[in-house]
């Protein structure tokens, strides 16, 4: 009955294709005609074929990029009618911000800015849509300093934010700057012990750093 397909289908905007998958196909068994009735009802079947061909719809535009960008502003559109108090409005903003995350995740970099930047929006005060955007900037290619802008907002918010911190040190990364990216990612690490982002950072430079050491033993000693 709802016209929420992540509703109709029972799982979260961040759910992988995987996830979403395995949630059709569990409903398309549960709603099986020949498993809701014996026998022979037409009504019924129409309706029961009806709703197969919805969930098939519902999971054709969630995991269509494309697709599902338009579906969640249409989305958007009818829920931000619906939020004219406070306590609405951050229910919205942590709905964009998940939003966000999956088209992130999915490497929709600008999609996912437009996500995150009206979580902002809709509620200012959230340290880690400020962290987000400032990552979703970067992977979009808006620039650096606009970038380290937005994680400086989030830390000024929450200076224990690791994910902040984790983020600062990919960009310190991908800037050339490893010294201060594995700064950064120790930083995260001390704040959250499992952040396995970061911990997986460190492994590899360390792994880079003793790799550098045993082939400047062996040039060392030629």
């Amino acid at each position: 009955s709802s016209a929420d397909y992540f509703q109709m289908l029972g799982i979260t905007p961040e759910a992988s294709i995987a996830e979403m998958e395995s949630a059709y196909h569990r409903l398309l068994k549960k709603f099986s005609y020949d498993r809701l009735i014996q026998g022979s009802d037409s009504q019924l079947k129409s309706r029961a074929e009806k709703l197969r061909e919805e969930i098939h719809r519902a999971i054709s535009i969630l995991s269509n990029p494309r697709e599902r960008d338009e579906y969640e502003k249409s989305l958007f559109r009818q829920e931000v009618k619906k939020a004219w108090k406070l306590e609405l409005k951050k229910e919205l903003a942590e709905k964009q911000f998940r939003r966000g995350k999956w088209f992130l995740a999915h490497n929709y970099p600008q999609i996912a800015l437009e996500r995150f930047e009206k979580a902002i929006e809709l509620d200012p005060e959230q340290a880690e849509y400020f962290a987000y955007t400032g990552w979703a900037v970067y992977c979009a290619g808006k620039g650096f300093s606009e970038a380290i802008g937005y994680l400086k907002q989030s830390l000024s918010l929450d200076p224990s934010l690791d994910r902040a911190y984790y983020f600062l040190g990919l960009l310190s990364k991908r800037e050339g700057n490893s010294e201060q990216a594995e700064k950064y990612f120790q930083k995260a690490l001390s704040l959250n012990p499992k952040n396995s982002g970061a911990r997986r950072e460190l492994d590899t430079i360390a792994k880079h750093k003793k790799s550098k050491g045993i082939f400047s033993q062996i040039f060392s000693q030629k």
